[in-house]
C-alpha cells in the first residue's frame, strides 16, 4: 500500500518527490538536502525473508549509527560553518559599502 494522491505520485510518494527535487536542484547547481533530509530509498523483494530485510536496511542503519554518535560533533561543526557564513557576509557587505563611500578607490 502506498500513501499518495491519485495522479500526483511525483509529489506525495517521498521516492519521487525526491527523484523531482534532485533534478531540480541539479538544473539550479543546488544541493538536494539543503532542502530535504537524507533519504534512503529501499528495495527488496520479500521482506518476509528476514536476511534479505536486514541486508537491504544495513546501509541506513550503518549511518544512523554514526549519525547518532556524532551528533554533537555534526552539530558543533553545523555551528562552526554557520559562522563562518555569516563572517563572510558581514566582510561582503563591509567591501561593498567601503566600495560605494570611495568609488574612486582613492583615501
Amino acid at each position: 500500500m502506498v500513501n499518495h494522491f491519485e495522479s500526483h505520485k511525483l509529489l506525495t510518494e517521498k521516492y519521487n518527490l525526491l527523484m523531482v527535487l534532485q533534478r531540480f536542484c541539479d538544473q539550479n547547481k543546488e544541493n538536494t538536502f539543503d532542502y530535504t533530509p537524507i533519504t534512503f530509498y529501499v528495495e527488496f523483494s520479500d521482506p518476509s525473508k528476514e536476511n534479505v530485510y536486514n541486508s537491504a536496511m544495513q546501509p541506513f542503519f550503518q549511518l544512523y549509527h554514526t549519525l547518532e554518535t556524532n551528533k554533537s560533533k555534526l552539530t558543533a561543526l553545523r555551528d562552526q560553518l554557520i559562522r563562518q557564513l555569516h563572517q563572510k557576509k558581514e566582510l561582503e557587505e563591509k567591501e561593498t559599502e567601503d566600495t560605494a563611500n570611495n568609488p574612486g578607490g582613492t583615501n
